[in-house]
């Protein structure tokens, strides 16, 4: 029986309604925060090094250095140039610096952006010192470019949705930030691990599991192309699949909901980019040493800053080492990764090319078991299997996984209308596989406690290259302003896959023996695929006024594939074309508060094809989203509402009259609501919050599972995280951190058969700042040690998620 959907214009309803009482909160805590928070700090100095130059490409360097936006009339700038700037200073004092002469002075808006307008009666050259109106809010951390460091969890500007770094509330499209603040005050050591507040997202689907950074965003998985890392893709097949080091990311963005305008192929859900940490001037060094749960020992350092007296030429590296057990019996979790880059700048700061490099090598296996819903959803013959059980032997198991990539980025601004950008990346994967792993209860044991194994070898390898070129103009015509991107995309993967499956020996559940001989199975599939992208986009956020912003955009691609099958030496090709748009609309009222509408459309190539050997168009998605972002002025917070309708289509199911055929008339489709909240509520207590409600359907399918939801989406999950520290006092440096994540129930198996319960998980941390220097910070996930189940996606596939794991971290940094 079909479920009943969840209505599109009934959840817009509900979430105007749950907006409002949020929003008159926020507007009831503003005067009482104000009258709660402690004096004001003065402004934190920071380096400066601006040459003296014409006044406009002065104005750029400061806004970068400064992390303020700043805007500036092109009749104001003609023929003038500012003073020098270096030093140590605060940022209203290297303004007042960098304005000396030119007749100008700056005005700050209430959203802490700064405006430059000439002095009365003060001609340009007339020795004048600009007097500033600059408020403390003008040098918000949040308000740095998105690939610098954010201070605390909000972010207020981002890269993934745009391509620019577009203020997060002008973007008509949810986006949420992962700061390195939150990755470090929760201490994730893997991409899904920082992923577990983030509405919308199944950060770790299969539960715990050392090999993929695999996700679900808004009900579809993002395995093979959701994955990025500084605005290029990070395409895996199979499992030849890319698992990013967390501690070498600045911040980590996702964005819900279709991409393919900017990014060319990828599924209706979303994507996940990682900014990598690069060269920063005046950076801290660090170095860390972990130790915790399953033996854990690691050591990490992030050592940067000037290489030459001018700032001119910067330098970075990021390191890191684990040496660790698992909650699986034989399971290791072992790490190397290196992360070396380079930035050179010329002396007027308009052109930059930083250099990328990194080299990860992962030794660990098959943490996640195929595990029987007899033993883990409910007690088996044996009861229930623990969660350290191992479906493997660890004479035949072993997963050594090595990446390595090397790239750059290149931006120069020709003036205050052009500028140019491009990135480029090499990189190269390879993988030894092999694994025993279970195939349900051995249906020859009338004692039902053997578990049947099958055996796996897989041996791939991948090359891509990535290079995407931008070309950005900033200007106005009338009184319209609009900030356009034109691109052109081209990747190139080459993914050499080789794999074998064949059957092992069965493993008793209640006395396993293990160190068995076991043989090895024969390669069934050998191929060799070149797929190569090339993609024109057109970008144009459009300021119609001060408050209305309106983001259209257009893309082309074409897809060449070609499949050489080394077993049988014959060759195949396919050619794929597609045309995606969006279309967005958002409105900033002076109070912070921004509704938004969008639409928006992606595209993903299959490799399948029907019994006749004709290739399967690519999949389609749509997405209409309607939402609320709010921002209170003069507040390090924000909060997003957003109800969404996606839809994909084209999916390959099974033909109607000949089982032994497919067509592509399937279809999934997902309705939803999602509430975040990120930000100060005081200087001392920061939160984060989430809330999503998901319903999600097979709305056309040949496969008996029509009307069904699909198996590991839960309709319900929430998050909740509180850091408090204490500023001053006798116990300041002192914190404590607290978080709980609840998942509703998920079906289990493709029928709807096999229910799942849902499950609640508490986290908690503790730090000291022993000196100005040094930290000391425990970490508990799961710290009840609830035992719980990922997913399901079978009766005989059943995956456990982490048991409690406690880590302990002494940083030292200056």
């Amino acid at each position: 029986m079909t479920r009943p959907a969840l209505s599109f214009r009934t959840a817009l309803l509900a979430s105007a309604a749950l907006f409002a009482a949020p929003a008159a909160l926020s507007f009831a805590a503003v005067p009482a925060m104000a009258q709660q928070a402690p004096a004001a700090q003065p402004p934190a100095p920071r380096s400066f090094d601006i040459p003296a130059q014409p006044l406009a490409s002065a104005i750029a360097a400061y806004g970068r250095q400064a992390g303020v936006q700043v805007s500036l009339r092109a009749e104001d700038a003609t023929n003038r140039t500012s003073a020098a700037v270096s030093g140590t200073l605060t940022a209203d004092a290297a303004l007042t610096r960098l304005l000396e002469g030119t007749g100008l002075t700056a005005a700050t808006a209430t959203d802490g952006t700064v405006t430059l307008i000439p002095l009365p009666s003060a001609p340009a050259g007339t020795a004048v010192l600009a007097p500033l109106s600059m408020s403390g809010a003008a040098a918000r951390p949040g308000d740095a470019s998105p690939w610098e460091p954010t201070e605390g969890y909000t972010a207020r500007r981002v890269a993934t949705a745009s391509k620019t770094d577009a203020p997060l509330i002008r973007t008509p499209q949810s986006v949420s930030v992962i700061t390195r603040d939150q990755i470090d005050a929760q201490k994730a050591d893997s991409v899904v691990e920082a992923l577990r507040y983030t509405p919308g997202v199944v950060g770790e689907p299969f539960g715990i599991d050392n090999r993929y950074d695999w996700t679900i965003i808004r009900g579809f998985s993002q395995a093979e192309t959701g994955l990025y890392r500084d605005g290029l893709q990070l395409r895996s097949t199979g499992y030849a699949s890319w698992r990013q080091e967390p501690y070498g990311a600045e911040r980590i963005e996702v964005l819900r909901g279709p991409a393919s305008v900017l990014y060319g192929q990828g599924d209706v859900g979303g994507l996940v980019n990682t900014i990598s940490k690069r060269p920063m001037d005046g950076q801290k060094q660090e170095v860390q040493v972990t130790v915790g749960s399953h033996n854990l020992v690691q050591e990490s350092f992030d050592i940067g800053g000037r290489a030459d007296d001018k700032g001119q030429v910067l330098f970075r590296v990021v390191g890191l080492r684990r040496d660790a057990d698992t909650q699986v019996d034989y399971v290791r979790d072992e790490r190397t990764y290196f992360a070396p880059s380079l930035t050179l700048k010329s002396p007027d700061d308009d052109t930059h090319l930083t250099l990328l490099a990194s080299y990860q090598h992962d030794s660990t296996g098959s943490a996640t078991n195929f595990l029987p819903a007899a033993g883990t959803v409910r007690p088996g013959a044996t009861g229930m299997i623990p969660t350290s059980f191992f479906t493997g032997d660890p004479n035949f198991d072993t997963y050594d996984k090595t990446q390595s990539s090397v790239g750059y980025e290149f931006d120069h601004r020709f003036n205050d209308t052009f500028s140019f950008r491009q990135n480029a990346r090499y990189s190269h994967l390879t993988l030894t596989y092999a694994a025993l792993y279970g195939s349900g209860l051995d249906s020859s044991d009338a004692t039902r406690t053997t578990l049947s194994r099958g055996s796996l070898v897989a041996d791939p390898t991948t090359d891509s290259f990535a290079v995407d070129t931008q070309g950005r103009a900033e200007f106005k015509t009338g009184e319209i302003g609009h900030d356009l991107l034109v691109g052109v995309d081209v990747q190139r993967n080459d993914f050499k896959t080789r794999t074998g499956f064949g059957s092992g020996p069965s493993l008793s559940l209640s006395n396993p023996v293990y160190g068995l001989s076991v043989t090895r199975p024969a390669y069934g599939t050998d191929d060799e695929v070149t797929q190569v992208q090339t993609g024109l986009y057109l970008q144009d956020q459009i300021a119609l006024t001060d408050r209305l912003t309106v983001v259209a955009g257009g893309r082309h691609d074409w897809i060449s594939t070609v499949t050489d099958n080394h077993l049988t030496s014959r060759e195949s090709s396919a050619n794929d074309s597609a045309f995606t748009g969006k279309l967005g609309l958002v409105y900033e009222f002076p109070v912070g508060i921004a509704p938004y509408v969008s639409y928006s459309e992606s595209f993903r190539p299959t490799l399948e094809s029907n019994k006749a050997g004709i290739a399967f168009a690519p999949e389609e998605g749509r997405q209409y989203e309607a939402g609320v972002k709010f921002q209170p002025p003069g507040h390090d917070s924000q909060v997003t509402l957003a109800v969404f309708d996606l839809t994909k289509s084209n999916v390959v199911t099974t033909h109607p009259t000949d089982s032994t055929d497919k067509v592509q008339t399937g279809e999934i489709r997902a309705q939803g609501f999602e509430a975040s909240a990120v930000g100060k509520v005081t200087e001392e207590f920061s939160v984060i919050g989430s809330f999503t409600v998901l319903d999600m359907e097979k709305t056309r399918s040949n496969n008996g599972d029509q009307g069904k939801a699909p198996t590991g989406v839960p309709k319900t999950t929430a998050t909740l995280w509180g850091d408090y520290t204490v500023r001053s006092g006798p116990l300041a440096g002192f914190g404590l951190g607290a978080g709980v994540r609840y998942t509703g129930p998920t079906w289990g198996n493709n029928d709807n058969t096999l229910r799942l319960d849902s499950s609640w998980l508490a986290d908690a941390a503790l730090h000291y700042d022993i000196t100005e220097n040094a930290r000391f910070a425990l970490n508990a996930s799961n710290v009840f040690d609830e035992t719980v189940l990922a997913q399901c996606s079978s009766d005989s596939a059943c995956y456990y998620g982490q048991d409690r794991v406690v880590k302990a971290t002494l940083g030292y940094r200056w």
